[in-house]
């Protein structure tokens, strides 16, 4: 989910640079709350079909939604869309790595170098730094594996999540800091973003699955597996 959205909704400015600091693909393993190593991909489920429905901190929704694979330099990767209503506001393509989840584009413009959202395996503690051109903007900072078995509620339920956050985040001249929750097999379910003065929050209101069956009681839209 592009954190591009987090702005427009707050303040139409920075798009480019606000769009690299979002969020990363695939499957298995529930955590077991302890502490230990943990594979980055359990964390961000990326298939062709699979969509995140948000409420941001002033009520406004956003769907954001794997439409396709894509290339970018010759790699390929998931692209994903968050649209407000029918109208699509940003976009960018993650890819999957043995060392973890990076991000190639954002709003069609290539990353370099690649960005890394979440580095494999996680590991309570650890942290990675990062600089890279978007355009003629230079993105750079660092983020940290704050907590392996983070609860946090939300809209859609309670999870156990990985909290990954880095607060000394630079977008050019603007100073910057990222906050994710991620679920087991759900992805991104809270995700707080502040650039500048402006501030604003996602947070997860229902997953929908492209590999799961639907939920009867709600035909459009999955619910996600809940930890108590």
């Amino acid at each position: 989910m592009s954190a591009n959205y987090l702005l427009r909704l707050s303040k139409r400015s920075l798009p480019l640079a606000s769009a690299v600091l979002a969020v990363g693909l695939a499957s298995a393993l529930l955590l077991s709350g302890q502490e230990t190593p943990t594979d980055a991909r359990t964390y961000f489920p990326l298939a062709v079909g699979n969509a995140w429905r948000y409420v941001n901190s002033v009520g406004s929704e956003s769907v954001t939604q794997v439409v396709r694979l894509e290339k970018v330099n010759q790699e390929e990767g998931y692209r994903l869309e968050t649209s407000i209503g029918n109208r699509v506001i940003s976009s960018e393509v993650l890819a999957v790595r043995p060392d973890g989840i990076y991000r190639l584009a954002a709003n069609d413009v290539p990353i370099h170098p690649p960005l890394p959202v979440l580095k494999n395996p996680l590991k309570a503690g650890d942290s990675w730094s990062f600089q890279a051109n978007v355009k003629d903007r230079v993105i750079k900072g660092s983020l940290t594996v704050q907590s392996l078995s983070e609860p946090e509620v939300t809209r859609a339920g309670k999870f156990k999540c990985v909290k990954i956050g880095g607060d000394s985040l630079q977008l050019e001249n603007q100073k910057a800091a990222l906050t994710t929750w991620y679920a087991p097999q759900i992805g991104p379910i809270k995700i707080s973003i502040k650039i500048g003065d402006q501030e604003t929050t996602l947070e997860l209101v229902d997953f929908k699955s492209a590999q799961a069956p639907p939920d009867k009681s709600k035909p459009d839209a999955v619910k996600p597996d809940k930890t108590k």
